[in-house]
């Protein structure tokens, strides 16, 4: 067993080179030195027993070793300086010339006063450490709680940003929800309660809109109207531009509402006038279905324009056929049918009217052949006879035919009567009755040629009549 001359502490390591306790080289090499050692311990150590009370030696030496070795580590860490070291080694090592008692009690008294001097500095350190690990611990806490509120302050700013973003989409109610989360962690924040009820608004005047197209859906046009006119109304009352989305919704309905109202009044509309209004309308429209609309009115301005005209030229009324077709030109100039039409017209204008010149030409000489016959030609005689009476007078009969195109009036004939060789008997002049005959009509002449007195025949030599 090996004492430290620097420390004085034993060693247990009968080979070590090295103290244990303070790290310094063994310097001992002889058994005699090494003796002389343990029995100056031995010897210190029967002298605090003395002084001691009657303690047992081994617990007090047990218990100083404990004490030495925080000793050496304060030591260490507070007096690290060769002089201090040196300063404890001369306190601690046993000094093998000393063989007073007294002595040996002197020096361990000093190394128990420097103990308690050491141990005096350290817990002056702990009066100072302790309010320092306190702040430290105080000021983790109030970062840890500034931390944390911080974090639920970012929360409700992003989740507050978002539901303004989705806001400004149209997604109400997203928008919505989000608040709702806002004002979970913060329900005293009288901005996020002012917003969500906006946001609210927003959502049920959405909600009406929808239930306006679905009723337009349903071709329930006056429902329709009036919710986008209530939703017009409720609009009107705010500027927020999260409200933007459903001016550009509303405006999209009333246009829908527009189209479909045209649409339904399509079938009902005759006239290329009535279908034009109705184009106009729908010109000033923008949507999707605004230009399908037009495109549909222009389809039906050109299938009444078509019907129109094939009216009026089987009437041979080329002038408003034409005009029809032009009209429908004016709304659909690129359309094929319309401009087949318009040629068609044309053609059948320039035919007929070659047609009614013939015929016109052939009606003047049918009416001057027609004037030159009722003329000279109107009557045509029918039926003729004569009778001798027993007086020997000789009853004339002579039928004339009407065969002129107009009315005649006092039809006569101028006649000879014939006897059986030829010769004439005489002549006479007789109007016939009826004094009007209508084409078709006949005129009977009745008379009487006195003293023929014997039989004869008769022959017109002219017959007149009147024209108007």
């Amino acid at each position: 067993m090996v004492y430290c001359a620097y420390c004085g502490k034993r060693n247990h390591q009968q080979d070590g080179r090295f103290c244990s306790y303070c790290g310094k080289p063994l310097s001992l090499d002889d058994k005699t030195q090494q003796s002389e050692l343990e029995a100056a311990a031995a010897h210190s150590e029967r002298t605090v027993l003395k002084s001691g009370g009657g303690q047992s030696a081994e617990p007090f030496v047990a218990s100083l070793h404990a004490e030495d070795e925080p000793e050496r580590a304060v030591v260490r860490d507070w007096h690290s300086s060769e002089a201090d070291e040196e300063e404890a080694s001369r306190l601690h090592a046993p000094d093998s010339t000393l063989s007073d008692p007294e002595e040996e009690q002197e020096l361990y008294n000093k190394a128990a006063a420097g103990r308690t001097k050491k141990r005096t500095a350290r817990l002056r350190a702990y009066v100072w450490l302790v309010p320092l690990v306190l702040a430290v611990l105080v000021g983790a806490l109030l970062y840890g709680y500034y931390s944390y509120e911080k974090l639920r302050n970012d929360r409700v700013e992003g989740w507050h940003e978002e539901a303004k973003r989705q806001a400004l989409l149209g997604s109400y109610d997203k928008a919505a929800n989000l608040m709702e989360q806002a004002i979970s962690i913060r329900p005293e924040y009288a901005a996020l309660q002012a917003d969500r009820d906006i946001v609210r608004e927003a959502a049920k005047l959405q909600a009406k809109i929808a239930e306006a197209a679905d009723e337009l859906g349903k071709q329930h046009l006056d429902d329709a109207g009036k919710l986008l006119n209530e939703a017009q109304g409720q609009l009107d009352k705010h500027t927020e531009a999260l409200f933007e989305p459903l001016h550009a919704s509303l405006q999209a309905q009333r246009t829908r509402l527009t189209v479909v109202s045209i649409k339904a009044e399509l079938d009902g509309l005759r006239t290329v006038s009535q279908l034009a209004d109705k184009l106009r309308v729908a010109d000033g429209l923008n949507s999707d279905e605004a230009d399908a609309v037009q495109t549909q009115i222009v389809g039906r301005i050109v299938d009444v324009a078509l019907e129109e005209s094939e009216r009026l030229l089987r009437k041979k009324d080329f002038s408003d056929a034409m005009a029809a077709v032009e009209e429908g030109l004016e709304y659909a100039s690129d359309n094929a049918e319309l401009q087949a039409m318009k040629s068609r017209v044309d053609k059948e204008k320039k035919a007929y009217e070659a047609a009614e010149q013939s015929r016109i030409e052939h009606a003047m000489q049918k009416a001057a052949e027609e004037d030159l016959k009722n003329r000279t030609a109107a009557v045509q005689a029918g039926g003729m006879n004569t009778t001798l009476d027993e007086f020997g007078d000789l009853h004339v009969h002579i039928e004339l035919l009407n065969v002129a195109t107009k009315t005649i009036y006092s039809v006569y004939a101028e006649y000879t009567l014939l006897d059986a060789d030829g010769s004439t008997i005489g002549t006479g002049t007789a109007y016939a009755t009826p004094g009007t005959v209508e084409p078709g009509d006949k005129a009977v002449i009745d008379d009487i040629y006195y003293g023929a007195y014997k039989k004869a025949t008769v022959r017109i030599d002219k017959a007149g009549w009147y024209l108007d």
